[in-house]
């Protein structure tokens, strides 16, 4: 899937952005697949979410009195990404189910 590479003069998300992220996002799921996806759900998406919490409570512990800021987030998405989205998470996943 190519990434939507688009930002606005502000460099946060506005309107016309995030429509055309969806409509993006919403052309590569095929209608009536969730049920295929469900492996994906439990072995990668899942622990995509508990890795990102994972790593905000640890920035949080070492950054004190701090927001977290958009490229602090940019760089625990991409922590918990590699985290999650190996090719064994998905595969145990598809195998599990």
């Amino acid at each position: 899937m190519v990434l939507l590479r688009e930002c606005s003069e502000s460099s946060y998300i506005n309107s016309q952005l995030f429509v055309k992220w969806l409509k993006k996002f919403i052309s590569h799921l095929p209608g009536h697949t969730t049920h295929r996806f469900q492996p994906l759900d439990v072995a990668v998406y899942k622990q995509f979410q508990l890795n990102y919490n994972s790593a905000v409570r640890n920035w949080l512990r070492t950054n004190p009195d701090q927001r977290v800021t958009q490229s602090a987030v940019a760089e625990l998405l991409a922590e918990a990404y590699g985290r999650s989205a190996a090719l064994s998470n998905a595969t145990n996943g598809f195998r599990a189910s």
